[in-house]
């Protein structure tokens, strides 16, 4: 005989499962959906992060998001004014 709380943790294991394969499933179409560039840029930014490359960082998000901005001395955000 199997007792209720065994069956409790075997339906909360389907349920875990069904959460995940749906997240699974989810993410997998957002991945499809977002462009390839953008997506790489941002594993390499986290990456250099966690290796303490803000510097590197910074310098690439300033010269692609802010470039007029630097070009003028000034910035629009103060995260590029060094």
């Amino acid at each position: 005989m199997v007792h209720a709380s065994e069956r409790s943790r075997s339906s909360g294991k389907t349920t875990s499962r069904l959460r995940r394969e749906q997240y699974r499933k989810k993410l997998d179409g957002l991945l499809k959906a977002a462009d390839e560039g953008p997506f790489l840029g941002l594993i390499w930014a986290t990456q250099t992060l966690q290796s303490g490359g803000e510097d590197a960082v910074r310098g690439a998000l300033c010269s692609t998001m802010w470039p007029d901005a630097l070009s003028a001395g000034k910035s629009q955000n103060s995260a590029c004014s060094g």
